[in-house]
């Protein structure tokens, strides 16, 4: 649902607004990397969250730059999900009770 929102909604809306420019692009992984401090900050202390929220701008960076590229959401899709969500379930039921 992420990629969804994140490469397929939001950031063609700002790159039809700025057009080639690095600032859609921006603009997009900062809103991602800022949408994920919450989580982070519930789970670790102030300041690895935040270093996780940088790692995690770095992803979505990396994320769009599939979209742009592939011009498909679907990588984007299994890329996010084979780095962060398969694993975060993997640990999670790791961790079961």
């Amino acid at each position: 649902a992420e990629e969804f929102f994140w490469r397929g909604s939001l950031y063609p809306l700002l790159r039809r607004r700025f057009g080639a420019s690095p600032r859609a692009l921006i603009l997009t992984n900062l809103f991602f990397a800022s949408w994920h401090y919450l989580p982070a900050r519930v789970l670790l202390p102030p300041l690895p969250a935040l270093l996780s929220v940088c790692i995690v701008f770095l992803a979505g960076v990396f994320l769009t730059w599939i979209y742009e590229n592939t011009h498909r959401l679907g990588w984007p899709i299994v890329v996010h999900a084979l780095a962060a969500d398969i694993p975060l379930l993997v640990l999670l039921w790791l961790m079961r009770g």
